[in-house]
């Protein structure tokens, strides 16, 4: 009995300050500890149900109205109850915990289905706002929706008004609840639906006096119920007071504020809306440049969820060697990744292939290459040979067979791209040093440019078609059927018919953009791209459309590398040095033959930069005439999509997001965390940006910081600009004296000062310490002489 005895504390007056001590031994004045801590429940009520009914009657989701509030009070009154005592503060929240468990385990199916409602609603406004052409939505378990959502409404806010109540009646963090509580309503707000006012009224209340409880720190709980209680900051460093007495219960004070406070907020968005009627306000905002900058992204948020705005590898213009669906939003970061010289013929795209994509694998959403192994037991490519139509492009120039043949040479150098080669089209020199060009090394490849529909194989032998090239896998097979019925595309029609359907199809129906959001996980890229999505970039366009032109049974494969356009050559091509031929070309002519450009007089060879925007995928079709050649389905992107960068993108690219360098071929680089200049690593000119921004931020606060204390100091008396200087030496000191710290009073501080040094004057200290006393306690100013001959100790 004596061990498990409690022992009583002795009592110790307070001590506010040397020499004041407060005799509380006959105890504090006390209030009705429940009507204090009601209060509370009530601020709590009104962040929860102000937050949930805002965002159901926005959305227009319907539910029991006096079962939800009943429901939701009485779990905050329980939460806040559990500050009562000590004892019911430990065993209320196991109590509550078994609470939440059971509800869990019996009433999942109502609280899922609840749940649900919401999202399906809100899904549906999200669906009709952006005009989706699919809606999605959540299997609902229980079909009376009215009895699901009242449940979950309870359940939820239960959860929410525990998790309130820990940062209310501990620490009355208004900064934290007001971004939770206001960000939520964002959702509705952009879909330009209206929380009803009288929520809005609640959570601008208890949010209110959140911060009116924080600002006067008269909120701390305590384990009794004293109206006052001594507070003892001697150790904690975020209170300027050493100590205080501060008083913590005044339930009366408190309800009047909080009724006039709701009040006031009441009329405030009353007039607020009467002003402003929701529909011109709509339309001004639907129209602001921020929201049709970022319409992609919210739609990614609310179609595919939060998950589908991050890219979750890395890229090259949202190319990575057959990956596809991990891209959010195509980051580019316009830093040059090829360099090729060579002497411009013609007015068209020019394509320089790197991946060949064979084999589609749904789900895995990938394309892979065909490989062979060769004599020498090398694994290769499996389109590693002179194709039919190289040969006969070779074969007329010649043999001077037709007018339209020519011969063209061009230079590639690898500046920053993947270690992979990047070939210009019907190119003969293939080998295996070509397969892959480290970083800043170049490779020379001639050519022969093929020039409209001119060429017939004619007798020629065809290319060994792959099987691969025709199979469409059975997952897409459904999807495809639907899109081509849709799209007006049949079996049986020939590939140049089915690419002029195809590309105004895709021009009309599913626009260009650089941020498709990420596919969903276990989805497949082609078929969400076609019946879900409905927009993208080349990787979308090209990948599906190798997978209809094989359901109709035409052979093609998906290619990935880098294209040249007339505008790069013009805007940033830079002309070669006529002494330069020599060294570039050695003995090889830059062009010979057939060109578009009619005066070759005047073209020069030019070295032409290629950064990630120029990576490309496309389309390679074959046909008996023509062989393997480049289809362009992909849809011109808008001035207003090239132009644009959004919030997204432009963070992305402060901080290096777009770096080009992806090591895509080395999968145990990219699990230790890539190489150099890997996507995702700050950039020295971020960094540096950055660092900049944060020092005129701390420059801006500190110029803020001395102003205001210069303009107390300038109107302040004799005695108050002295003390205010002494205080900023002792605060100056004491960074390397802790020593000083200790001392009580101004007389232990001066003697402090006069021993180690920091004083050195004749006078005696009682008459440096009556000075300084008088400054800080009387109300007589001490004289100009009395303050000049002080301050100069405190410079």
């Amino acid at each position: 009995l004596i061990m498990f005895k409690k022992r009583k504390k002795e009592y110790m007056p307070p001590q506010v300050m040397e020499g004041l001590i407060l005799d509380t031994k006959d105890g504090w004045d006390t209030e009705n500890r429940f009507m204090t801590l009601l209060i509370k429940a009530i601020i709590i009520y009104f962040i929860v149900m102000g937050t949930m009914g805002g965002i159901y009657s926005a959305i227009g989701t319907h539910y029991d109205l006096i079962e939800v509030n009943i429901g939701v009070f009485l779990f905050c009154l329980y939460v806040a109850s559990l500050y009562y005592s000590t004892f019911w503060q430990n065993a209320g929240y196991i109590l509550l915990l078994l609470i939440m468990i059971v509800g869990a385990v019996f009433l999942w199916r109502y609280i899922n289905s609840g749940f649900y409602v919401m999202i399906n609603d809100m899904s549906e406004i999200a669906t009709a706002y952006f005009d989706s052409k699919v809606l999605r939505s959540y299997g609902e378990q229980i079909t009376d929706r009215y009895l699901t959502a009242t449940i979950a409404m309870i359940y939820i806010g239960g959860a929410m008004a525990t998790f309130c109540n820990v940062f209310i009646s501990r620490s009355m963090n208004y900064v934290l609840l007001t971004i939770s509580s206001l960000t939520i309503f964002l959702f509705p707000l952009y879909l330009e639906r209206e929380p009803n006012i009288f929520y809005m009224a609640m959570v601008m209340t208890g949010l209110v006096m959140i911060y009116l409880f924080r600002g006067n720190e008269h909120f701390g709980l305590t384990n009794d119920n004293n109206i006052f209680k001594f507070v003892d900051n001697s150790k904690k460093k975020i209170f300027k007071r050493k100590s205080e007495i501060t008083y913590v219960y005044d339930f009366k004070s408190y309800i009047k504020v909080l009724a006039a406070i709701f009040v006031f907020s009441l009329i405030l968005l009353a007039g607020i809306n009467t002003a402003i009627s929701p529909f011109t306000f709509h339309q001004k905002v639907s129209t602001t440049a921020w929201k049709e900058e970022n319409a992609n992204t919210m739609e990614n948020l609310y179609m595919v969820g939060l998950m589908g705005l991050f890219n979750r590898y890395q890229s090259t213009g949202g190319l990575r060697s057959g990956k596809l669906g991990g891209i959010n939003a195509v980051v580019l970061d316009y830093e040059t990744d090829l360099e090729v010289t060579f002497e411009p013929y013609t007015a068209d795209r020019i394509y320089l292939k790197s991946f060949v994509g064979h084999r589609y694998i749904p789900i895995a959403n990938r394309w892979e290459k065909l490989t062979k192994i060769s004599e020498k037991g090398d694994i290769i490519e499996a389109d590693d040979s002179l194709d039919a139509t190289t040969k006969a492009l070779k074969k007329n120039y010649e043999k001077k067979k037709t007018e339209k043949s020519a011969k063209a040479t061009m230079i590639v150098k690898n500046v920053a791209a993947d270690e992979s080669r990047y070939m210009p089209y019907y190119s003969p020199n293939i080998s295996l040093d070509d397969y892959t060009v480290p970083l800043l090394e170049e490779r020379k490849y001639y050519f022969y440019p093929l020039f409209e529909n001119q060429l017939d194989l004619g007798n020629e032998d065809g290319d060994d078609v792959p099987e691969l090239s025709l199979i469409v896998p059975e997952e897409n097979q459904e999807c495809l059927a639907e899109f081509c019925e849709e799209a007006g595309l049949k079996k049986g029609m020939e590939a140049d018919e089915v690419t002029l359907i195809l590309k105004k199809y895709y021009r009309d129906n599913i626009p260009y953009t650089y941020e498709p959001g990420a596919t969903p996980d276990k989805r497949d890229f082609v078929n969400y791209f076609l019946k879900e999505n409905r927009k993208g970039y080349c990787a979308h366009f090209a990948s599906a459309a190798t997978l209809i032109y094989r359901y109709l049974g035409i052979p093609a494969r998906y290619i990935e590398g880098y294209s040249v356009d007339p505008s790069d050559i013009a805007e940033e091509g830079k002309i070669v040095a006529e002494n330069d031929y020599k060294k570039i070309l050695g003995k090889d002519k830059a062009y010979d033959g057939y060109s578009y450009v009619e005066d070759r007089e005047l073209v020069k060879l030019v070295k032409v930069p290629l950064s990630d925007a120029n990576a490309h995928a496309w389309v390679e079709v074959y046909n008996e005439k023509l062989g393997w050649h480049v289809e362009e389905l992909t849809p011109p992107a808008s001035p207003k999509e090239r132009a644009r960068t959004s919030i997204w993108q432009d963070l992305a690219n402060f901080f290096g997001g777009g770096n080009s360098r992806n090591y895509a071929q080395e999968d145990s680089q990219e699990l230790l965390g890539g190489g150099e200049g890997e996507t995702g690593k700050i950039t020295l000119l971020g960094l540096f940006i950055l660092l900049a921004i944060i020092g005129i931020i701390f420059f801006i606060l500190y110029l803020i910081k001395w102003i205001k204390a210069h303009r107390i100091y300038v109107k302040a008396s004799l005695n108050g600009k002295l003390m205010i200087k002494y205080n900023a030496y002792l605060k100056r000191i004491s960074r390397k004296n802790k020593d000083i710290k200790s001392c009580k009073n101004i007389r232990e501080e001066m003697k402090w000062l006069r021993k180690n040094g920091r004083i050195e004057s004749n006078q005696p200290l009682e008459s440096l310490v009556n000075i300084m006393e008088r400054a800080a306690f009387s109300d007589k100013e001490i004289s100009l002489e009395e303050y000049n001959d002080m301050k100069k100790y405190f410079s």
